[in-house]
This record gives structure tokens, C-alpha cells and sequence, in this order.
């Protein structure tokens, strides 16, 4: 079980891409109306890492699409009925009121590492629910360190439309020529207790965040790349927060000419001196980074304190 809490500093950078579609707005680009910046959600994050835990690793998922023979989706609770029935187990013993509840609720954690991390809504069908909060949290908007201006680009589809067969259709995408995008999140040992997650699941979590970012492949999606992880690992429930906000973002070029890693630095001091004082409260800060990064002066993420690199 997980007997430290710890915090996680994630950036990454996004190249001619879309890093988070808002359906609500034809998948653009999702953008801070007021500031300009990039912003992507804590579901985006989580989905890239759920889908290299399916995908590299083979581990069963709560959260994902399960078709049923006759080509439909499978309903959660149906889901959650097959689990059961395999274990000759009831549904209802997920009622908190029975009590059976906490080895029907140790079944479904045991069997998903989403729910493990992630916690989890699960419909059970008739009126009861189950709601997990999971040990791990990212913020709800991750940012980007600048401004952003997406771009339109126009291609032409495979297959022409119904209303001109002898013509092929047109399509208009928007993507962000550059984002470099800092993520924070939490992992809270206290509601590991409830969920089980464990050690290795941590260290599976960073290794879908760093790893994950690198298997987003998809039109929209490739041109990410995963460049700076911090994981601090504290002795008690102590953590510093809001870690993105403790690196500054050093361009040597304006916001809409940003291109590559090589147009800014990142600045860590401040993030040392943090660091610095509740060096007590600390036992580890793991970090991996890509090599073609830059540091205002030379500061890396090796040279905080209690460095120590992250293998993954």
C-alpha cells in the first residue's frame, strides 16, 4: 500500500497538433478566453494513461468502450455483472449496506487499476451507485506556459460527399503550431486505503504519463512529447502545491513564433527554494527529463535537492 504522498510536475509539448478537442466548440483547440493559453483537462491526461496501461501493458480498464457480440456498447453495470458472476458473487453485494460491501469493493479494485488510481462513478443498475474517490488527481485545466494561436489547415477527405459524388470533399482542422503545457497532480495515500492502490500502481501511473504522452499517435494527437517529470515523494501528509506555478517559462522569442524546445528555458529556482524548506518534510525528488531542454542557469532537475533520477 502507498504509505507517502507525493506530488507530480509533468510538461510536455505539443507540435502542430491538437492537444485537447473541445466537442462543444468543433474540437478546437480548448483555450483560456481571458489569458490565451492552451488548457487541457485532467480526462485528457488520464486517457492517455489508461491507454497504454490496455495497450503496452494488458491491464484490464474500467473506463473504456466493451462491445457486446451483437455490436452494441456494454452498459457499466452490465460490466460490473459479469465481474461478479465470475467471482459467483452478486451485484448487490456492492451496496455499501451489505456486508459483504468492502470484499465485493476490494473485487472491483483489485481487478481495475483505474479504479485503483482514478477512483470511479459505477452504476450498479436499479438505484444504487458506487463512488470511489481515487488517490490520484490532476488539476481539472492544465495550462500552457504562453500564449497560443491556433491554426486553421485545410485538407481534402478520402471519399467524396453525397451531394458531389465526382468531388472530393473538403475539411478544416485546427491545430497549435507549439504548446508547451505543465500538468500538476496529487497522489493522496490516505485515499489509497479505500482503493488499494499500491507502490507499483504509482509507478505505473508515471510511466503511463511519461510513456503515454509518447504513444499519442493519432492525426490530431502526434507531435506530443513528453520533456520534464518531478515526483517528490514527502515523509508525512505535507505537500508544497501547485508546482506548475513554481517554474517560470523563459522565451527568447515572442509567444506566437514559439517553434521548438529550443526557444525557451525553464527556470527551477524557485522551485528549488521551495524544495529547500521543507527539505525535512521530503524524501525523494525522482526526475527524468529530455536531454535537448534548457535551464536558466544550468539549474536542473538533477541538481534539486534529494535528486535522484526516475527510471521508467
Amino acid at each position: 500500500m502507498l504509505n507517502e504522498r507525493s506530488e507530480i510536475l509533468f510538461v510536455y509539448q505539443v507540435k502542430d497538433a491538437n492537444p485537447n478537442g473541445d466537442p462543444l466548440e468543433d474540437n478546437k483547440p480548448r483555450t483560456d478566453p481571458e489569458t490565451g493559453v492552451a488548457t487541457v483537462t485532467d480526462v485528457r491526461i488520464k486517457r492517455w494513461i489508461r491507454d497504454y496501461w490496455r495497450d503496452r501493458l494488458n491491464k484490464p480498464i474500467w473506463i473504456i468502450e466493451d462491445w457486446k457480440e451483437d455490436g452494441t456498447l456494454k452498459e457499466a453495470f452490465e460490466r460490473l455483472d459479469e465481474l461478479m458472476k465470475k467471482a459467483k458473487k452478486e451485484t448487490k453485494e456492492i451496496d455499501s449496506s451489505n456486508p459483504k460491501f468492502k470484499e465485493a469493493l476490494a473485487l472491483v479494485s483489485n481487478t481495475w487499476i483505474d479504479v485503483r488510481t482514478f477512483g470511479c462513478v459505477m452504476p450498479t443498475g436499479g438505484k444504487r451507485t458506487v463512488t470511489l474517490t481515487g488517490p490520484v488527481q490532476f488539476s481539472g485545466f492544465n495550462r500552457s506556459f504562453h500564449k497560443v494561436e491556433p491554426m486553421t489547415i485545410q485538407g481534402t477527405a478520402a471519399f467524396p460527399s453525397k451531394a458531389k459524388q465526382h468531388q472530393r470533399s473538403f475539411r478544416e482542422d485546427q491545430i497549435l503550431p507549439y504548446a508547451c503545457i505543465g500538468v500538476y497532480g496529487v497522489v493522496n495515500e490516505i485515499a489509497s486505503r479505500e482503493t488499494g492502490m499500491t507502490e507499483e500502481d504509482r509507478h505505473l501511473l508515471l510511466e503511463g504519463l511519461w510513456k503515454g504522452c509518447l504513444d499519442l499517435i493519432s492525426r490530431s494527437k502526434f507531435g506530443h512529447q513528453p520533456l520534464m517529470l518531478i515526483h517528490i515523494k514527502y515523509n508525512d501528509g505535507y505537500r508544497i502545491g501547485d508546482l506548475t506555478q513554481r517554474i517560470k517559462f523563459i522565451g527568447n522569442v515572442e509567444d506566437n513564433k514559439l517553434r521548438d524546445v529550443t526557444d525557451f528555458k525553464l527556470d527551477l529556482r524557485k522551485l528549488k527554494e521551495d524544495i529547500k524548506k521543507v527539505d525535512d518534510k521530503i524524501s525523494a525528488v525522482e526526475y527524468i527529463y529530455d536531454d535537448r531542454l534548457r535551464f536558466e542557469g544550468n539549474l536542473s532537475p538533477a541538481d534539486l535537492p534529494k535528486a535522484k533520477p526516475l527510471s521508467l
